[in-house]
């Protein structure tokens, strides 16, 4: 009767040890592709930490600091997003349409005036500069069809930045209760 219990109770203990690694596991496999964003989130938290204490001074409560550092962010971050995006899209358009534009064949004749293969050598030159403009809008459109997924890794960013900067300061404390070293020790390596 004793090793029969002592078995399920191993049996058990190993079964939990089995779950408990199975759930981290399946934890790290959802969490991976978010990774960076909780990064950059506890990241940018830890930049925007003093604005988020001014703020806290003068308005007092928690949530509503760390919304407005929030929403700033994302104004930023969205105003960026679209000039940038919508500039070196009218950049490589604007390119192209000077490229296609240009007469390519009179340039090289002025240039190479009496070379056998001027006539292979512009057609090569146009060619590179074609598949050049169009690698850089497929990049581009590549990049526009990606959005969802940066939306949804911005989101993450965002909702990480703004717990980390609402309850950042107690999870630091807890995480700094658990570290086994005195007191004094700490206050010197966590300023």
């Amino acid at each position: 009767v004793i090793s029969d219990m002592l078995d399920k109770e191993h049996f058990k203990n190993l079964l939990n040890y089995i779950l408990v690694i199975g759930l981290f596991f399946l934890v790290f496999k959802i969490l991976n592709p978010l990774i960076f964003s909780i990064i950059y989130g506890i990241l940018f938290a830890y930049l925007l930490y003093p604005i988020y204490k001014f703020l806290l001074k003068i308005i007092k409560k928690e949530s509503i600091s760390s919304l407005i550092v929030c929403f700033s962010l994302i104004i930023v971050f969205v105003f960026l997003f679209t000039v940038i995006i919508g500039y070196m899209y009218n950049q490589i358009i604007d390119a192209y349409i000077y490229i296609n534009e240009i007469n390519l064949k009179s340039i090289i004749d002025n240039i190479l005036p009496e070379f056998e293969f001027k006539q292979q050598i512009s057609s090569g030159i146009f060619d590179s500069l074609n598949l050049i403009f169009s690698n850089s809008l497929t990049r581009l459109r590549a990049f526009i069809i990606n959005i969802p997924s940066l939306v949804l890794h911005f989101i993450v960013f965002i909702i990480v930045l703004f717990f980390s900067l609402k309850d950042g300061e107690k999870a630091f404390n807890y995480f700094k209760s658990l570290v086994p070293i005195k007191s004094e020790i700490q206050d010197k390596f966590f300023k």
